[in-house]
């Protein structure tokens, strides 16, 4: 069957792939032209079903867009092989999501990425991800469509539309590039180290298919409720996330975290209640109204709530499935103080070095490092994005900042320590 070519744009041609044979050719015809740099993006189906699906893998290899319709190929040896080879460059806007789920849909590790995202932060020195129109209007000059509404559509219906064919092809079109224009304000540059560092061990974190209900150390402000109210808050949790599966409905159609913190935190006693409070949250939403019984049991109850998954279940939400290390426990009891300590240090440390918070750990990493002996820090912490002859400086400085609440790390010091490093690793 010949590739059925939808369209031509000024810059690439747009093929819809829909069998395995086709889209091994065709990877197979790249490899021999020597591509050494493909943009992806991929569509899943995570706003309308609980378990996510991806829907689309769109690859983009410069003079040519595949559109890939995984719901018929999955992800055959071919395209795993392409995405786990490291001598090829794979580009990706905001890939935290799209890693994740190509681990859990297809176990695959894809291997040497760059983030276009990360990139255009730390070019900026920016804790905020832009929109992939603006990042393109800035480093290419040129607008495109910035529109949402194909984004939000339901990807797992078929035949696609017209706007979604476009969106899923512009959202790889300029990926490579904006690489090939953000790569040059990065060079010589202990940054870029930085961030090749995190996305060298995003790819290999150890994903593993268990629910882990330390990662609602994830919401906001959590240090702020008592244990009582952080096991009403786990058991709520969990009730949600057992609802939805039932129906087969996003987590987020129930309610988000914020209720349910703010639930937790309430000193209620009834159902009517409970029911009062999601009134006055705006979140009484149908999907609510079926599982009240079950949420009231879950806030007034005395033990732990039973999780309902089966492997290899995949929610809405990254904080029902998070990358755990092995030698963490289950059950920890972070020290709230050393919480507050840690990030301030990390606030510091990120406006001194113009660095991006996920390069020293998200807020659940944090939780786990507050519940562990000092003394053991220098074995266990590890920051994802620092380089590792930067890794003990930082260490240890974290440490004396527990007694002076001020680091001693200065930009003039971490430069230098890259400059030798680059001087080393050049002889």
């Amino acid at each position: 069957m010949e590739d059925e070519v939808i369209f031509i744009s000024e810059k690439s041609q747009v093929k819809f792939i829909t069998s395995v044979q086709e889209l091994t050719d065709n990877i197979s015809r790249m490899l021999e032209n020597g591509i050494t740099e493909i943009g992806i993006d991929l569509e899943s189906n995570s706003l309308y079903r609980y378990k996510h699906e991806i829907c689309l893998l769109q690859i983009s290899i410069g003079n040519e867009i595949w559109l890939i319709d995984t719901l018929i190929t999955k992800c055959p040896p071919a395209i795993k092989k392409l995405l786990e080879d490291p001598s090829i460059t794979k580009i990706f806007q905001d890939m935290q999501y799209d890693l994740a789920l190509l681990h859990y849909n297809h176990g695959c590790y894809p291997k040497n990425v760059f983030d276009i995202s990360l990139g255009d932060r730390l070019v900026r020195k920016s804790n905020n991800n832009r929109k992939l129109a603006k990042i393109a209007n800035d480093y290419l000059h040129f607008e495109i469509d910035a529109s949402t509404k194909s984004q939000k559509s339901n990807w797992g219906n078929r035949p696609l539309s017209e706007e979604q064919i476009q969106y899923a092809s512009d959202d790889v079109r300029y990926l490579i590039d904006i690489y090939k224009a953000i790569s040059p304000e990065l060079e010589n540059d202990y940054r870029y180290d930085c961030m090749i560092e995190y996305m060298k061990n995003y790819n290999v974190k150890d994903y593993r298919r268990k629910y882990n209900i330390n990662s609602m150390w994830k919401i906001k402000y959590i240090e702020e409720l008592n244990q009582d109210q952080l096991f009403r808050l786990q058991n709520l949790l969990i009730t949600r996330n057992n609802l939805a599966k039932r129906s087969n409905r996003p987590i987020f159609w129930f309610c988000n975290d914020r209720v349910l913190r703010d639930l937790a935190k309430s000193d209620l006693d009834s159902e009517d209640q409970i029911r009062k409070f999601f009134v006055k949250e705006k979140s009484l939403n149908r999907f609510v109204q079926r599982g009240i019984k079950d949420i009231v049991k879950a806030y007034l109850n005395k033990r732990p709530v039973d999780v309902h998954l089966d492997e290899p279940e995949f929610g809405v939400s990254l904080r029902t499935w998070v990358p755990i290390e092995d030698n963490h426990n289950i059950n920890y009891h972070p020290n709230p103080t050393i919480i507050l300590v840690i990030k301030e240090w990390q606030n510091q440390i990120i406006n001194i070095l113009g660095i991006l918070p996920e390069f020293l750990r998200e807020r659940g990493e944090i939780a786990y490092y507050a519940s562990i002996p000092i003394d053991e820090w220098k074995q266990n912490i590890k920051f994802p994005g620092i380089p590792k002859y930067m890794h003990l400086m930082l260490i240890e400085d974290l440490i004396q900042f527990l007694e002076t609440q001020q680091s001693k790390i200065t930009l003039e010091v971490f430069f230098n320590t890259y400059k030798q490093s680059n001087s080393n690793s050049t002889l």
